[in-house]
């Protein structure tokens, strides 16, 4: 549906100069995306709210629901860490005039976000596989 919406929102705005930034950043942000919920899931589980309390808010395990929210508010930069290269290349384009470089970024991008969430999904694989019954007993 992304990849629809980014195809043809260029076209129905009459922005043709616009495709090389969309199609740069859609996969970059989505694979970066990918990549970074499935890590912050294992770095920072979420146990389910206690259901006594009736705040969805609240985490029934040690990190209350203010802390794991912290905790995952400060991760969430990683995702927009797979998205700089492909901006870096747009803008210098975009600068010195140079349509090579803007329509680089897009395999930049592509390139960017398949290696981000294959790099973080291995990394939430390996941990996973070393903490398992840990993050399992922070969910309970």
């Amino acid at each position: 549906m992304a990849l629809l919406a980014a195809l043809a929102l260029p076209r129905v705005a009459d922005s043709p100069g616009a495709y090389p930034w969309v199609l740069a950043l859609l996969p970059a942000l989505l694979g970066g995306g990918a990549g970074t919920v499935v890590l912050i899931s294992v770095l920072a589980p979420a146990p389910m709210p206690n259901q006594r309390r009736g705040n969805p808010f609240t985490a029934s395990g040690q990190v209350g629901g203010f802390g794991l929210a912290m905790t995952r508010i400060g991760l969430s930069p990683l995702q927009l860490a797979a998205a700089l290269p492909p901006p870096v290349l747009l803008v210098l384009g975009v600068a010195a005039d140079l349509p090579v470089a803007t329509w680089l970024a897009v395999p930049v991008g592509v390139a960017s976000g398949v290696t981000t969430a294959w790099w973080r999904g291995r990394s939430a694989h390996r941990r996973l596989a070393e903490r398992g019954p840990e993050l399992l007993a922070a969910l309970r």
